[in-house]
């Protein structure tokens, strides 16, 4: 008998309960595809980082020579080494007009150098021409194309550099300087050229300001880092960090982790909705019910067979 009243009060109220049962599946569905597009993110990133070696520590210094990296690579925990020139320099632009700085990267044509970038567009500068490769996103915000001239300020004069192509780094998901409080490829880009080309400008033939490394497999950064800093100190050390430290790869963190968030708080939210649904549904069914309920209790059912 609790059967047949059971399915007559759903067949009486079936908007309700289409309603909630609408709700419940758009929250499981949602759920599913924002887990699934988390699980995406993070294992795109890995791999990215895995195939483009994205190193595990950084460090600036004023100047030191090649030979470094083979004393840093002598420390215990550290796996491979890379020694480049990193050098922050103005575009040469029109008066009026944003300043806009570019970060030039010396590369060579080691694949399996750390940070090596992923060339999405032309080709790759030959050594000891002065060819450059930009961040995509520089390229598009500025308004370049490739073939273009780029005029760049070096040691007080213009130098020209032909843009080759558009590269990408893991280091550079997030094109960030120091006192940005924003990503703007507008004003901040990277670049990249080779170390036979760009040595020369500087006047850092055989030499480096910029290492990055990575740890053997179940070392700890802090385990390293004063060896490290040690070897580093004499030739000027700016800054040493760790990749949790690394600003691009922080803030693409807090970007999963804020999609993260949302696979629990957004399907919550519409279950909380069919939750509500499904109460003021079944109190309502139950003050219009009373006096059926008092048959029921007085046919000798018990609260737990009514509810």
């Amino acid at each position: 008998m609790l059967k047949r009243k059971l399915w007559r009060d759903i067949k009486g109220n079936w908007g309700g309960y289409l309603a909630c049962i609408s709700v419940i599946i758009v929250a499981l569905t949602m759920y599913v595809s924002l887990a699934l597009t988390v699980d995406s993110l993070v294992g795109s990133r890995e791999k990215y980082y895995r195939d483009y070696n994205f190193a595990d520590g950084f460090a600036r210094i004023v100047r030191g020579p090649v030979s470094l990296i083979g004393d840093i690579r002598h420390v215990a925990g550290i796996d491979r080494v890379t020694g480049r020139i990193a050098q922050d320099i103005f575009v040469h632009k029109p008066s009026g007009e944003l300043s806009t700085t570019l970060r030039l990267i010396s590369f060579d044509n080691d694949r399996q150098s750390l940070n090596h970038f992923k060339l999405a567009k032309g080709k790759i500068p030959a050594d000891g021409e002065r060819e450059i490769l930009l961040s995509t996103a520089f390229l598009d915000a500025n308004g370049y194309n490739i073939g273009d001239k780029i005029p760049l300020i070096i040691r007080g004069k213009e130098v020209s550099l032909e843009v080759t192509g558009t590269a990408d780094s893991p280091e550079y998901v997030y094109e960030y300087s120091s006192g940005m409080l924003v990503p703007d490829p507008k004003v901040f880009g990277v670049a990249f050229v080779p170390y036979s080309a760009v040595a020369p400008m500087f006047g850092m033939d055989g030499q480096i300001n910029d290492v990055a490394f990575t740890l053997t497999a179940g070392t700890e950064y802090a385990r390293v880092e004063r060896a490290v800093n040690r070897l580093l100190e004499p030739y000027g050390l700016f800054e040493m960090y760790s990749r949790k430290n690394q600003m691009s790869h922080a803030m693409l963190i807090q970007e999963t982790k804020r999609i993260e968030g949302y696979v629990y708080t957004v399907p919550g939210m519409f279950l909380a909705i069919a939750a509500g649904i499904l109460y003021f549904m079944l109190r309502r069914m139950v003050e219009q019910q009373r006096g059926q309920l008092g048959v029921l209790k007085a046919f000798g059912f018990s609260d737990r067979q009514i509810g």
